[in-house]
């Protein structure tokens, strides 16, 4: 309809990229982003049918930072973190309900530290822990997560590997408890 307008992001960033050392490397970036115009579903003043409109604006402020280290030609490691802070409002004239709430459906904060060793030229072991901030709207429990991979490169073209996932349990990611989807634990093979 007439009322929808696209979405605007106003986006500012300050990052500092580092490799103090020959093996180390690090970012850090900043950000903050002002919305307008977000969507939202309004219900027409008859009460009989929802709308669209662009009826929200909100901010949208953090941090993200990764990096890595060679420990030996063999082994690296590697984590990053990213923390955000949401908030969205509804414009004068708004009538929904549940627009803010979608800032509740993304983590407050994310960490990963992922682990990677050669144990020759044909055999890896990469191992990733990873833990995701509870979710707020529809609310969903915080979760650690843990993946392991060993690949066997056969022949230069051809390699198998052992993958696991959620190694240490299931857990949802998002929706509501009625319907939510667990993520299981996964054993597999690969051959690619």
């Amino acid at each position: 309809g007439r009322q929808v307008r696209s979405e605007v992001a106003q986006v500012f960033e300050l990052g500092y990229r580092g490799q103090p050392l020959p093996g180390l490397s690090y970012s850090a970036t900043l950000f903050h982003n002002d919305y307008d115009h977000l969507r939202t579903q309004e219900i027409d003043p008859t009460y009989t049918f929802l709308t669209f409109g662009s009826l929200m604006e909100g901010r949208a402020t953090g941090i993200e930072m990764w990096g890595s280290y060679q420990l030996s030609r063999a082994w690296r490691l590697s984590g990053g973190f990213t923390a955000l802070h949401e908030r969205l409002r509804l414009k004068a004239g708004s009538n929904d309900a549940a627009g803010p709430g979608t800032a509740g459906k993304d983590p407050e904060h994310t960490l990963q530290l992922r682990s990677n060793y050669a144990f020759d030229e044909r055999r890896e072991l990469e191992v990733a822990l990873r833990k995701v901030a509870a979710l707020e709207n529809p609310g969903v429990p915080g979760y650690w997560t843990v993946d392991a991979r060993f690949g066997w490169r056969l022949r230069p073209n051809l390699e198998l590997s052992v993958v696991g996932q959620n190694l240490n349990g299931s857990h949802g990611e998002y929706g509501p408890v009625a319907t939510r989807l667990e993520l299981e634990r996964r054993v597999g093979v690969k051959l690619v």
